[in-house]
């Protein structure tokens, strides 16, 4: 079904372009503006028609994240059709789309706001006051850096090297969606007519209405994470394995699992609110489940010495000293299991297995 992923984003493509097209013409023909018009030009309805484009994508890069709905929707009959467990690849498709119309919606406000300037400089309003002392311009700029840091930090050769700057630096969505909340609440564009009531201002704040559904589905994901993640959990058991690999055994009575799944894993004695995926590595009869985990980076590294496992190389072996090992297993959060595509292996009478080095390990599993 991958030809159907093809096709579907593709007319999520045509489906952007389409609706900026569509919010394009309503507004170069509305009559209401017709002054504001005059006074900005084409930057009104090219920053309005890319903001909605904004809101579209914003809304839809949740429902990417949202692991226990993906989970429920593979069970269902368009599992069929869409490659779910593309969903991080389509997450960040919609990310860099978010920063192309972003940028084309930044553009536009700067050529709006010198254009308001030339008009109105009499009256002292000037493209800088506009920019960083207005509140469009403040949540605009706000929002704009807090979508930089995240982009940057989960391009893939920073995520793979410094993770941790990319898990802490990806949770200013909460100052991102919260700058997009405030940022059409400030009646920026007026229409034609006298007064000052409500019914002048153009559009006002509308990405709640886009944000309701993806972020309420967003938080409730949270919130299971955190309750299941705090049921009954204990480390039964740590093996450590040859070219720095320690397979650690988990008993959770809570958790029901299939061959092909994955879990995410927190220990808050090393970083609160840090999860890790990794795939489960025991078969679903089995009265515990493991993981394999290959320790490589900073996270793992001092996972594997606060279950007292050392090897070669570590800095705390060649000066001599001993790993984090306090005689106790520490505390860890388990949420999950979620599925992948391997869970799928059972439906056909020939499978195809790849994997090398840590890789081969969860095909244990099958056999």
């Amino acid at each position: 079904n991958a030809g159907n992923n093809r096709l579907l984003f593709g007319l999520w493509i045509l489906a952007q372009l389409g609706y900026f097209a569509y919010s394009y013409y309503v507004l170069i023909n509305t009559a209401a503006l017709s002054f504001f018009s005059s006074v900005i030009g084409q930057g009104l309805p090219i920053a309005r028609a890319s903001a909605n484009i904004i809101n579209l994508n914003c809304a839809l890069i949740l429902f990417t994240v949202c692991r226990n709905l993906i989970s429920a929707l593979r069970t269902t009959m368009l599992n069929r059709f869409v490659l779910l467990d593309s969903h991080i690849a389509f997450h960040v498709a919609i990310a860099w789309a978010i920063v192309f119309w972003g940028y084309v919606h930044a553009v536009a406000h700067y050529v709006n706001y010198l254009n308001v300037e030339h008009a109105l400089l009499a009256q002292g309003v000037t493209a800088k006051s506009l920019a960083f002392d207005s509140g469009p311009g403040i949540t605009g700029q706000v929002v704009t850096v807090a979508l930089f840091l995240m982009v940057t930090s989960a391009v893939a050769v920073v995520r793979r090297k410094h993770f941790e700057m990319f898990w802490f630096t990806h949770h200013l969505y909460i100052v991102f969606f919260a700058g997009l909340l405030m940022h059409g609440a400030f009646c920026f564009i007026k229409s034609d007519g006298s007064g000052d009531g409500v019914g002048r201002c153009r559009g006002g704040p509308q990405f709640w209405k886009w944000w309701i559904f993806s972020g309420g589905a967003f938080l409730i994901e949270k919130l299971i994470r955190e309750c299941r993640g705090r049921q009954q959990t204990h480390i039964s058991k740590v093996i450590q394995h040859p070219s720095r690999v320690v397979e650690i055994q988990i008993k959770k009575p809570s958790i029901t699992t299939k061959a092909g799944q994955y879990i995410l894993i927190s220990c808050p004695s090393i970083a609160l609110h840090e999860w890790h995926p990794f795939t489960l590595t025991s078969s679903p009869h089995e009265k515990f489940i493991s993981i394999h985990i290959r320790v490589v980076g900073d996270w793992t590294t001092r996972f594997a010495q606060r279950l007292g496992c050392s090897f070669p190389g570590d800095k705390d072996a060649e000066e001599g000293g001993r790993p984090a090992w306090t005689g106790t297993m520490p505390v860890v959060l388990v949420d999950g299991p979620y599925g992948s595509a391997s869970e799928d292996v059972f439906d056909y009478e020939v499978a195809v297995l790849v994997g090398a080095g840590i890789g081969v390990t969860p095909f244990g599993k099958f056999c």
